[in-house]
C-alpha cells in the first residue's frame, strides 16, 4: 500500500476522525480497503508511463501523499454526507496532481519510465504502406464516378 492510516490521519484532525479509537467510524478496516482501492486507481492511471507499483523513494513519497489525500477526502465525504463542507486546497489538489502525473505534465523523479511504448501506450503507428513517388496507374483512363448531371 502506498499510504497508511497514520498518513491519512495527518490530513484529518483527530476531533473529526481518530484512528486510535476502536469505535471510530469509518473503521480502520474500511479505511484500509479504501487505501487499496485508491492505490489501484493510482497504479491504473500511472501504468501508461511508469512501472507500477511505484518504488523510488522520492516518487513513493509523492504517490503516498496522493493516496492519503484521496482516502482522507473519502472519509470526510462519509462523515459529512449530505452536509456542505469545504475541503482544504491541498486535499482538493490530490486528483489534479494524479491526473497531471498520468498525463506526463509532472514527472515522478525516480520512478522507472516505460519509455512510452507499452501495451498501455503503444506509441506512434508503424507505416506499412509502400512509398510511391508516382501513381503507377496515372496513364490508365478512368471514367469519373461522380459528375454533374448524372441521374441515379
Amino acid at each position: 500500500m502506498y499510504s497508511t492510516i497514520v498518513n491519512i490521519q495527518s490530513y484529518l484532525p483527530t476531533q473529526t476522525w481518530d484512528h486510535s479509537n476502536p469505535a471510530c467510524q469509518p473503521s480502520t478496516v474500511d479505511v484500509t480497503t479504501w487505501i487499496t482501492e485508491a492505490d489501484r486507481e493510482i497504479d491504473s492511471k500511472l501504468a501508461g508511463l511508469y512501472a507500477t507499483p511505484i518504488t523510488g523513494p522520492e516518487s513513493l513519497a509523492i504517490v503516498q501523499s496522493i493516496s492519503a489525500r484521496i482516502v482522507a477526502i473519502r472519509i470526510l465525504g462519509l462523515l459529512y454526507a449530505g452536509q456542505s463542507i469545504s475541503l482544504s486546497d491541498d486535499l482538493k489538489q490530490a486528483r489534479k496532481d494524479l491526473d497531471a502525473y498520468a498525463a506526463g505534465s509532472y514527472t515522478l523523479p525516480d520512478a522507472p519510465s516505460l519509455g512510452g511504448i507499452t501495451a498501455a501506450a503503444p506509441g506512434p503507428p508503424v507505416m506499412t504502406m509502400r512509398d510511391l513517388r508516382e501513381d503507377p496507374l496515372q496513364s490508365e483512363p478512368v471514367d469519373p464516378i461522380f459528375y454533374q448531371g448524372r441521374v441515379w
